[in-house]
């Protein structure tokens, strides 16, 4: 092996340093010229940002602001240039699409065509490509069924589509069957607008089952009823079905009256009452009522799908009857059995009816497999549980290949400005077509950079669960012990909630504004603040960790405690909202597994249990020790007095 003189590591070293903060500089500098060129101003650039990997970022920036004040033929010439120069770079595409819009609104369809592609993913560039098309007179025979393509759809599309469209239907090719067809689309996607102003160019006998489905999404108890009085009226099964079940899972003590209705007055067939019966049964099941099973035990078995299979042992274990749980687990499509949930309650149901020895094997062999089922099994036989971990094998040379390729080193900059969009889309760009020992390293890359949504995402998709090194990082370490100490509570509860809220990305933004590491609304946030007397947060100072970290710990306290202690009714509240989880409470006790089972939102019901998992994978990395989750699986029960007033909305409540 080759040993560099002492002299020579050290310059290697001081240029290694040297160089990597001569690189943050310039990244401080691209990070604030970016800003401000984006907020339309112009900011003054170094030679050496000329050579940064990221320049050609804030060349795209400044050519997407001249198009708003300065578009013409010059400007053209400087974007197709910049185009050709830099095309495959994610940072053109919405360059240009705003500039294949603009020329659009300016009619300069000859340079649109030259510099557009046939098969652009994005309607509004493919209309605008048919527009200049049908305008420079250079029509194909193809295009009419291209453009027939593109319309045929459930979905509104972009006002640049409206002449191409206009174009097929002055040449007859919008007939009333392709009208009836993309109605139909429509209505599966809930689309009633656009399947309304569609249905006006269809024949009325062939449009009025579909305009009853239409009604039927829009009113559905309404036209329920409507069609039960007027039994002679066509309609299709399906969507009349669907429009029940969405009833059903509402208000099933409003609808169950109509069934015997229904079966009289529409002459439906043993299926279809079937069918009605289970959605019935679903709705009771979701409110958490005895009128489920009583409904279950007369629909067969051949007229359930996947959920109602799962809903109606939910419902037996709701209702404590352990026998007819089992009955139905073992009824279940044998894939579906098989699954680590319905092993559980396979085993569990064993347990309860006094056949431990049965049980036992499955619980211990749930215990092999990390996840939700693996903790809940260890709790049912009283033991601590150490997870399976296996770590991923580092290739330093495949990384520095990796490092290599400038989509890697552009993706690793822009995540270090915090444009984790952008970034995503170069990390797509560097790892396309790329076997699972690359992705493998990339994910490492990843977690050394910091970026552990990225890492995790990967692992996950490659089904790599058991190098929880890697999925759960320790990140944020200070201020989850600040937020433990400062709101009373473990700290691995804080990083169990924030590694599924957030995935450690500080400057996450969720798609109802909640904010930072443990997804704050900032509402929420600033009334924290005010009860544990801290400075109130502004939505900027909420991407600090330091700042969201403690307020999101005392918020989680502040459920912890409305909810008597009970940590899983807190999470149920922090994704669902505590006036959820205040209708979900039992009248009488239940077991903490059998509660989580039963939450009717599937969202919140996983949220629950990954959360779960992740204390326990947080707890056993930092601590080296098998972990029990007995003080998380607590009974649920009927909350305390104090707890019930703040269920009530106490004023001292958050």
């Amino acid at each position: 092996m080759l040993r560099l003189p002492a002299f020579l590591l050290c310059l290697c070293l001081s240029g290694t340093v040297a160089a990597q903060a001569a690189n943050d500089v310039l990244r401080v500098e691209f990070r604030s010229a970016l800003k401000t060129v984006e907020a339309g101003g112009e900011a003054a650039e170094s030679p050496g940002l000329r050579s940064y990997i990221l320049y050609p970022y804030l060349q795209a920036a400044r050519l997407r602001q001249a198009i708003k004040a300065r578009p013409g033929e010059a400007l053209d010439a400087e974007i197709a240039g910049w185009l050709r120069a830099n095309a495959g770079l994610p940072a053109a595409r919405a360059l240009q699409r705003d500039w294949l819009g603009n020329l659009a609104e300016r009619q300069q369809w000859t340079t649109l065509l030259a510099n557009s592609e046939p098969a652009a993913a994005d309607d509004a560039l493919r209309c605008h490509r048919y527009n200049a098309w049908l305008q420079t007179g250079g029509v194909e025979d193809s295009l009419r069924d291209e453009i027939l393509g593109v319309w045929m759809t459930g979905q509104q599309l972009p006002q640049a589509c409206v002449p191409p469209f206009q174009w097929l239907q002055q040449r007859g090719a919008l007939t009333p069957e392709r009208l009836e067809q993309r109605a139909r689309l429509a209505l599966e996607a809930g689309n009633t607008e656009l399947a309304d102003w569609l249905l006006r160019g269809v024949p009325a006998a062939r449009a009025a089952p579909l305009k009853h489905w239409s009604r039927l999404l829009r009113e559905p108890r309404p036209a329920i009823e409507a069609l039960i009085a007027a039994p002679q009226e066509k309609v299709e099964w399906a969507p009349l079905e669907a429009a029940w079940a969405k009833l059903a899972r509402g208000k099933p003590d409003e609808l169950a009256p109509l069934l015997p209705k229904m079966i009289e007055r529409r002459r439906i067939d043993a299926r279809q009452i079937a069918e009605l019966r289970r959605d019935l049964a679903m709705g009771y099941a979701l409110d958490r009522r005895a009128e489920a099973l009583s409904l279950y035990k007369l629909v067969p078995d051949d007229a359930l799908d996947d959920k109602a299979h799962e809903w109606r042992v939910r419902a037996a274990l709701w209702q404590g009857q352990w026998e007819l749980a089992a009955q139905w687990l073992h009824a279940m499509p044998p894939a579906q059995a098989a699954e680590p949930r319905w092993s559980y309650w396979r085993a569990r149901a064993l347990e309860t009816l006094g056949r431990r020895a049965q049980a036992e094997p499955i619980y211990n062999t749930l215990m092999q497999e990390n996840g939700y089922y693996a903790v809940l099994s260890a709790w049912r036989l009283q033991k601590k549980l150490v997870p399976v971990s296996q770590k991923l094998v580092a290739d330093e040379g495949l990384q520095q290949q990796l490092m290599a390729r400038p989509e890697m080193q552009r993706a690793r900059e822009l995540f270090l400005i915090e444009r984790t969009d952008l970034a995503g889309a170069e990390w797509r760009a560097a790892l396309q077509g790329a076997d699972e020992l690359t992705r493998v390293q990339a994910a490492r890359l990843a977690s050394a950079w910091g970026w552990h949504i990225q890492t995790v995402s990967m692992l996950n998709q490659m089904n790599l669960t058991r190098d929880l090194t890697l999925l759960y990082p320790q990140a944020f370490t200070r201020e989850i012990e600040a937020g433990a100490k400062f709101a009373g509570i473990p700290g691995p509860w804080i990083y169990g909630v924030m590694r599924q809220e957030s995935l450690f990305l500080p400057t996450a933004v969720s798609r109802s504004q909640a904010l930072g590491l443990l997804q704050l609304l900032l509402p929420t946030a600033q009334q924290v603040a005010r009860k544990w007397k801290q400075p109130v947060p502004t939505r900027e100072s909420l991407f600090d960790p330091a700042i969201n970290v403690p307020l999101g710990a005392a918020y989680l306290r502040d459920q912890t405690d409305r909810f008597g202690g009970r940590f899983i009714l807190t999470l149920g509240a922090y994704n669902a909202g505590p006036n959820a989880v205040a209708r979900w409470l039992p009248q009488e006790p239940r077991d903490a597994d059998v509660w989580i089972e039963n939450v009717p939102y599937n969202e919140t019901r996983g949220y629950i249990q990954k959360i779960v998992w992740h204390i326990t994978a947080d707890g056993w990395l930092a601590s080296g020790e098998p972990q029990d989750a007995s003080n998380l699986l607590l009974p649920v029960s009927v909350p305390t007095p104090a707890a019930a007033a703040c269920l009530k909305g106490s004023p001292g409540c958050v």
